[in-house]
């Protein structure tokens, strides 16, 4: 890796947004918050309308549904959004609608002031607003293991919709958690924390760059792979979804014994891609705009993937800014 690709920025877990309120606690952390916290990370957005602050987690068609629609499905999401909706109830008493578009499900928590508990929210989410920016809560890494298993249950909930036709070569049924193309450094926490905290093992992050996604149409959402049963320590909690992962898990422990063991960037090595017109884009960040890779792992590298050290050291290497 070149020296232009070790570009520095500030450290997202030095806490610096929670010293401005000294006089307030924004670091109560349970499982309901961690979950919580899941879903605004993947499909979550904070704002101001009418005066009134909010926040709204989009589930879209493509999460929510499965490929196949059973005649029950429908009432099955309902329960599984109600469940969601009571938890929020129960820890942040506001006002909660749920809106059904054509493409997509809207959920919308709205304030009448701005209680303590919002406060808590934002700040654990840096003061960030949306999943373009959004970054794994520093006192997650920190957390007890449930905790950090609500998290990533709440973001599996709200970006992974457990397809039976998402396979590998050899047929073997994979997750994929989905993480929104303008945010590059969340894949290499995401699979941090999955790896190292918690022990789920990452097959692959499938980037949204042109030397992974080919010449056209390549800026596309990230896309972390998990082998089914890998996945089963977490799980979801929309029923409809754990029992296509419960079926996955049992179709890839009948037809293969192979154990995967999870990516480790320092132990591969290379093939040889072309290179691509896209690689100098405005959209990527600049540790890897204009520059070549040949596998997803060396994008991890630059992105600031050390694993195998202390969580603090993987912090994004470069920054986001144009």
């Amino acid at each position: 890796m070149t020296a232009t690709m070790q570009q520095t920025s500030s450290n997202i877990y030095e806490g610096k947004a929670l010293s401005r309120f000294p006089s307030l606690r924004f670091d109560y952390l349970d499982r309901d918050v961690a979950y919580l916290l899941g879903l605004i990370v993947a499909r979550g957005t904070f704002y101001t309308k009418f005066g009134l602050a909010r926040f709204a987690i989009d589930f879209p068609n493509e999460v929510l549904y499965p490929k196949a629609r059973s005649p029950g499905i429908e009432s099955e999401v309902r329960m599984a959004l109600a469940d969601a909706r009571e938890r929020v109830d129960e820890l942040l008493e506001p006002t909660v609608s749920i809106d059904r578009s054509l493409n997509r499900v809207r959920f919308t928590a709205t304030f009448k002031q701005n209680p303590i508990s919002l406060r808590n929210l934002r700040e654990l989410c840096g003061g960030r607003r949306n999943p373009r920016e959004f970054y794994i809560p520093a006192p997650i890494f920190g957390a007890a293991t449930e905790i950090q298993r609500e998290f990533v249950r709440g973001f599996a909930d709200a970006s992974c919709n457990p397809f039976l036709c998402e396979r590998d070569g050899n047929g073997r049924h994979i997750l994929i958690l989905q993480v929104q193309h303008e945010n590059w450094y969340l894949p290499v926490q995401l699979c941090r924390l999955l790896q190292v905290n918690l022990g789920v093992a990452v097959q692959m992050i499938l980037y949204g760059h042109p030397n992974l996604r080919g010449p056209k149409n390549w800026a596309k959402e990230h896309r972390i792979r998990i082998y089914a049963e890998n996945f089963r320590p977490i799980g979801f909690y929309f029923p409809y979804k754990q029992q296509i992962l419960e079926a996955m898990i049992a179709w890839n422990r009948e037809h293969s014994s192979v154990v995967h063991a999870g990516c480790n960037p320092r132990e591969k090595t290379a093939g040889h891609k072309p290179r691509r017109r896209g690689e100098g884009h405005a959209s990527l960040p600049r540790c890897l705009r204009g520059h070549h890779f040949n596998a997803y792992f060396e994008i991890c590298q630059a992105l600031g993937c050390t694993q195998g050290k202390a969580p603090e050291a993987s912090q994004p290497t470069c920054s986001s800014a144009p």
